[in-house]
């Protein structure tokens, strides 16, 4: 299969590495300049191996991956063979930009995961709690050509900010519920924390099908804490998010596998875009 990346920063090293792995011949491209060294660089450094792939973009791959920041996401899209399929990073969109795109999944790894699929086979608990918290420092690591105040990651009107930057929490969780529509999400409330213009903290909690959901993310966890509970009333079920036992590029190379079947990724990143979005607009 031919995959075009676009976006060569961190996200687009690890996914390109998994495409090579699976077999897949690679292209990718940045319109930063710089970003075509800094891709081998970042490889080289990563990997211990050079990159086979092609530097340049490609308009009849059978794969395209949107790997750019979130608030460009949309105008990327837009500029691709309106036949192309589609694997965006997380998370999808603005808010203000949602509309239904055609051939499109969203990168949540770790709904392909083993582990997670596992959960999905469980009955329906009493109450789920997912923590996705992870500080902002570990995140500005794999990125040391950027500072983190001239990021889309220090604005949440950007995309950034923790809980949509590890929205992986909040996908979890509504994974759980088979073709899952908004409006039977209910009773919202969060409660978050501001530093500057990203929310460096967010809880949410709400009702779907009988069942409570609380997702928590942080941009301060240290170390990060990637975990799904599900409470029954006679046990609790734990499960670790983070994919363990396995490399990072392993865990994008989860997403790029459920992205070539039918998926409800789509949907979820929808919902996640639309969820987060209410909860920064309100005042509780």
């Amino acid at each position: 299969m031919k995959v075009q990346i676009i976006g060569a920063g961190s996200a687009g090293t690890h996914i390109a590495r998994a495409c090579i792995r699976d077999g897949h011949t690679v292209s990718i491209w940045d319109k930063d300049i710089n970003a075509k060294d800094r891709f081998l660089d970042l490889y080289r450094e990563r990997y211990g191996l050079e990159a086979d792939v092609d530097c340049c973009m490609s308009y009849d791959a059978d794969l395209y991956i949107i790997c750019t920041p979130p608030d460009t996401h949309l105008s990327v899209y837009k500029d691709l063979r309106k036949d192309a399929k589609v694997l965006i990073e997380k998370p999808l969109c603005l808010p203000i930009e949602l509309s239904e795109f055609d051939n499109v999944s969203v990168n949540y790894n770790h709904l392909y995961a083993p582990e997670y699929l596992r959960l999905k086979e469980l009955p329906k608990p009493q109450y789920i709690e997912v923590f996705w918290q992870e500080s902002k420092d570990f995140i500005m690591a794999a990125h040391p050509w950027l500072r983190f105040e001239d990021s889309y990651l220090s604005d949440f009107k950007r995309g950034g900010g923790s809980a949509y930057e590890h929205s992986h929490g909040l996908a979890a969780a509504l994974g759980l519920f088979p073709n899952l529509e908004y409006e039977e999400i209910s009773k919202i409330s969060v409660v978050k924390q501001y530093e500057n213009k990203y929310d460096i903290y967010m809880k949410i909690r709400f009702f779907c099908r009988g069942v409570i959901v609380t997702v928590i993310t942080d941009f301060v966890q240290r170390p990060a804490k990637k975990e799904i509970v599900l409470h029954y009333q006679d046990k609790i079920v734990r499960s670790d998010l983070g994919i363990p036992n396995t490399e990072r590029n392993d865990q994008f190379l989860y997403g790029l596998r459920g992205a070539l079947q039918p998926n409800d990724s789509f949907n979820i990143g929808k919902m996640c875009v639309k969820l987060i979005g209410e909860c920064h607009d309100r005042r509780y």
